[in-house]
């Protein structure tokens, strides 16, 4: 007698039916287990929709991605590096982001830019 949870037999005509509809996930780059957004992160959103930029779609989506921007917020040169990771395919091959993230993301690299740029050009403290 077979346990009614038991698996179907794999001579069953049934399984490689069963295994071509499995549902696939709609897109590749959408995590599973998205990460809360850091307090840290949250701030940067904040700050960047005072002026001007928003960095909605990628705080919804990627929050993994803005969170990695906000540990990094205080450093004008790792910022500028992350962006490069992020816009720039090192890997080959990769997808990229989708048109609206990727807009907000090179939104963000121009205000990223401006600012490493007036960071380098303000007087050394004595």
């Amino acid at each position: 007698m077979q346990s009614r949870l038991a698996p179907a037999p794999a001579s069953t005509p049934a399984a490689p039916a069963l295994a071509a509809l499995s549902p696939r996930p709609a897109r590749r780059w959408q995590r599973s287990d998205p990460q809360p957004l850091s307090f840290t992160a949250l701030r940067v959103a904040m700050k960047l929709g005072d002026a001007g930029v928003s960095v909605k779609t990628v705080a919804t989506r990627f929050p993994h991605v803005l969170n990695r921007l906000g540990a990094a917020w205080g450093d004008p040169a790792t910022v500028s590096e992350v962006m490069q990771d992020l816009l720039v395919d090192r890997r080959g091959g990769r997808r990229g982001f989708p048109p609206d993230a990727l807009e907000e993301l090179q939104a963000l690299h121009a205000v990223c830019a401006t600012r490493a740029a007036s960071v380098t050009q303000r007087p050394s403290p004595r």
